[in-house]
């Protein structure tokens, strides 16, 4: 009906539960009236969903998870935060892509070198995982103790576009060792 009072062609998705397919209806309306194609689209229909649905698991996990969840690109860009990063650094997404440097606002100044080294050893691929124990700065003026576990992100052709890290607030822990 849409078509024809708009003279606009339509598209639709519809699920036929008796067979368990997805259709695609495409709406042509001409002067003479109204031209459907139905498309079976359950094979494409059910990719999408299953993508979802992983990404809402994935989305849970990182909203839930006692770990900060960190995204870099390769130009130190944040391109995820979650809400425990946010916790334990006191820096929202927003507060940080504002900063000139993030590794010396994040990097307490004498673990920088060893952050850098790290990020070098990242882009010359020496190594695809691993765990690097810092000083971190927060918000608040506070130096905190964290290991950050990072996996290294590529393209489908291997090349290396980021860094996504778990990252572990150990203060409390190094405060009880010394």
């Amino acid at each position: 009906h849409l078509a024809k009072k708009t003279g606009e062609p339509q598209r639709a998705e519809l699920y036929y539960s008796k067979t368990g397919k997805w259709f695609e209806d495409l709406i042509y309306p001409s002067p003479d009236g109204i031209s459907v194609y139905y498309h079976d689209i359950t094979e494409k229909k059910n990719a999408q969903l299953a993508l979802q649905q992983t990404h809402e698991k994935l989305s849970y996990h990182i909203n839930n998870t006692p770990l900060g969840v960190v995204e870099f690109n390769m130009s130190l860009q944040i391109e995820q935060w979650s809400k425990r990063a946010a916790e334990i650094f006191g820096w929202s997404k927003e507060d940080l892509q504002e900063q000139k440097s993030l590794v010396e606002t994040l990097v307490y100044h004498d673990d920088i070198s060893m952050v850098e080294q790290a990020i070098h050893n990242i882009v010359d691929k020496k190594y695809d995982n691993g765990v690097l124990q810092i000083r971190n700065n927060t918000k608040d003026g506070l130096v905190i103790y964290c290991e950050w576990y990072n996996s290294v992100l590529k393209d489908d052709k291997g090349n290396v576009t980021g860094v996504i890290a778990m990252v572990h607030d150990i203060t409390h822990r190094k405060e009880i060792q010394t």
